[in-house]
């Protein structure tokens, strides 16, 4: 049982050793393993783009169903995993999540 939401410096993985990437990712990992969410400060991420992000998010989950069904993530024909998920589509229990939700990727540059 957590009493606070970990928050995780992410400045030292940016700009830091690799000793220091070593630890936030362990704190990450603790994190997700404990917990299940947490805070991410120094992430270099522009509270312009977050703001813009958060809009696009809006506007896309206040669309019928339908309308979020044309990217529907078991559709999607590179089967890479990228796309809408339904609530109850995710099942960590019998019942399904209660959420829904739109999964992304950005291309890792080789």
């Amino acid at each position: 049982m957590f009493t606070d939401i970990p928050l995780i410096d992410f400045g030292p993985f940016l700009n830091g050793t690799h000793e220091d990437r070593q630890k936030v990712s362990s704190e990450i990992g603790d994190a997700c393993r404990n917990v299940g969410f947490f805070y991410l400060s120094n992430h270099g991420v522009s509270s312009s783009l977050i703001e813009r992000v958060y809009e696009q998010a809006k506007h896309f989950f206040s669309q019928s169903i339908e309308d979020k069904m044309k990217l529907y993530i078991g559709s999607c024909p590179y089967k890479n995993n990228r796309g809408y998920t339904p609530m109850f589509e995710e099942k960590l229990s019998l019942k399904g999540d209660l959420k829904e939700g739109f999964d992304l990727l950005v291309p890792l540059i080789k």
